[in-house]
């Protein structure tokens, strides 16, 4: 009975070790692979967009607010952005309050349109329901 003990704490231990292994190697790997420490440049953007073959719009002054780029079949690619970000951005670069700056990026950013290259903003589900417009 004390070896089938021995045993079990052994095989419990092993699979502890490796299960840590995995998250350290994962982690790492996530981390140097797929993260940056600063945010995109106006420049890096537009490098990006020139090896992409990509000419687009950008919105000027949100380019810590780029979180990637989309696309769909047969349309072009276009830049998204973060809307949290760009209220962030306008709180803290320009010293707005939240609602200001929140009324700044729904009727300037949100509501604009300059065409197919138009950028994509993204809005969190729970600050999406004032853009919702149900039928009756």
């Amino acid at each position: 009975m004390n070896m089938f003990i021995e045993i079990i704490k052994w095989v419990l231990a092993l699979s502890g070790i490796l299960a840590w292994i995995a998250v350290a190697f994962l982690s790492r790997r996530s981390a140097n692979s797929y993260s940056r420490k600063q945010p995109l440049t106006r420049d890096e953007l537009d490098g990006a967009l020139q090896d992409m073959g990509v000419s687009t719009l950008l919105m000027d002054g949100f380019e810590d607010a780029v979180i990637g780029f989309s696309q769909r079949i047969s349309e072009p690619i276009l830049v998204v952005y973060s809307w949290q970000k760009m209220v962030d951005i306008l709180v803290e670069r320009d010293g707005m309050d939240y609602d200001e700056a929140v009324e700044y990026v729904d009727f300037n950013c949100l509501g604009a349109w300059v065409g197919d290259e138009t950028p994509i903003i993204v809005v969190p589900f729970p600050d999406m329901t004032p853009f919702i417009t149900y039928k009756t």
